[in-house]
């Protein structure tokens, strides 16, 4: 969770995903406007990791079931929040290429800032305002902050 240098966080009872724009590299801020949100047909990916990582995760994801084993080369750095169907998921894959999907039935998070942005959420913050307070608290994640409804498939 911690290796992420990113803040993605899902609230269960508001049904949103929400990841700031912050991209970094070597501890040094490149952007604070990238963008972390990728789609691929149906699925709406909130991603965490090397980019490298992400796209090869994403498309693991698009070809293969949970619990499938992969041939991937190398460790995969990534995690992935997606939406799906009115339903959020969580996903990565370890070093020997299994990888899983749960799908979450409560807040959870990935990345550097997502223990600050969950102690938000447990104290009445918005999803907004949980991954801003988390960018007070970590240096890697900041800039612009968006917000996905789950059930209505669209940004708020």
């Amino acid at each position: 969770r911690g290796s992420n240098m990113t803040t993605i966080i899902y609230n269960h009872k508001k049904k949103e995903i929400a990841i700031d724009s912050r991209a970094t590299s070597d501890g040094n801020i490149l952007s604070d406007e990238y963008n972390k949100v990728k789609i691929s047909g149906d699925r709406v990916y909130f991603c965490a990791g090397n980019l490298s990582d992400i796209e090869r995760l994403i498309k693991i994801l698009d070809e293969h079931d949970n619990g499938d084993k992969v041939a991937i080369g190398s460790e995969i750095k990534a995690n992935i929040i997606f939406a799906e169907n009115g339903s959020a998921y969580m996903s990565a894959i370890d070093s020997i290429g299994d990888f899983w999907i749960n799908k979450l039935e409560c807040n959870d998070g990935s990345g550097s800032g997502s223990l600050w942005a969950l102690a938000g959420l447990d104290h009445g913050l918005t999803s907004r305002q949980a991954v801003k307070y988390a960018s007070s608290k970590d240096a890697f994640t900041g800039g612009k902050i968006q917000v996905f409804n789950v059930t209505k498939h669209k940004f708020n």
